[in-house]
């Protein structure tokens, strides 16, 4: 890969060389496609081409591509729809219909504590 790599910037090079008629050093980037896993140390390649190039840390810029099998189906729309209902009924429950309903529940009385336990149960 680092030698394919190399062989298209010497090929780059040359061409702006030829094409540009000047002793400035040319900018190169070129994009690399990682998908498949293959990675080559940017800074490593660059130090082939030091002096060669205006910018050797920065040749290669890598880019994956995004995967294609992420359609939305009939299921997902259902489920999103549900949520959205559900949040819909929590924006018109107010907060007393809340604590109504808990202090409704048998199972769920509602205590006092003193002043004083409270700052004990929390200072232990």
């Amino acid at each position: 890969v680092t030698q394919f790599l190399s062989d298209v910037v010497d090929g780059i090079i040359e061409e702006a060389k030829t094409t540009f008629n000047s002793d400035a050093l040319p900018l190169i980037r070129i994009r690399v496609d990682v998908t498949g896993g293959v990675r080559v140390h940017p800074a490593r390649f660059g130090q082939l081409f030091v002096g060669k190039v205006a910018n050797p840390k920065e040749i290669l810029l890598f880019q994956k591509k995004r995967p294609t099998g992420s359609r939305r189906t009939a299921a997902d729309d259902e489920e999103e729809e549900q949520i959205h209902d559900t949040l819909r009924d929590l924006d018109e429950t107010t907060v007393g219909e809340i604590i109504r309903s808990l202090l409704v529940k048998k199972d769920k009385a509602l205590e006092f504590f003193p002043e004083s336990e409270i700052g004990e149960a929390l200072s232990e």
